[in-house]
């Protein structure tokens, strides 16, 4: 086999008789509108982690000339982080 014929992009030919199809045209219309949710949804997924991650970075990056971190309950809050980025992987929550 080449390597060619590895690569699968995840489309097939029809005949000018399935384009003609209502069906077949309604099925890839239903095929088409279950994509754009999944991506609607995996943005939104996205947008949902940027807002979790991005206040714990900018707050890291306050006083940098500081050598140290008082961050005494820091355990406890990343815990709680990893536990929300799990949910919103996991179950989009």
């Amino acid at each position: 086999m080449s390597r060619h014929s590895e690569v699968d992009f995840g489309f097939s030919m029809v005949s000018e008789e399935d384009l003609a199809n209502k069906d077949y045209e309604r099925e890839l219309e239903d095929k088409l509108q279950a994509v754009d949710h999944t991506a609607v949804e995996y943005k939104r997924r996205l947008l949902d982690l940027q807002n979790l991650i991005m206040p714990l970075l900018v707050g890291l990056t306050k006083d940098p000339n500081k050598a140290g971190l008082l961050w005494p309950t820091r355990a406890q809050k990343c815990r709680e982080l990893i536990k929300r980025i799990e949910d919103i992987v996991k179950d989009g929550k």
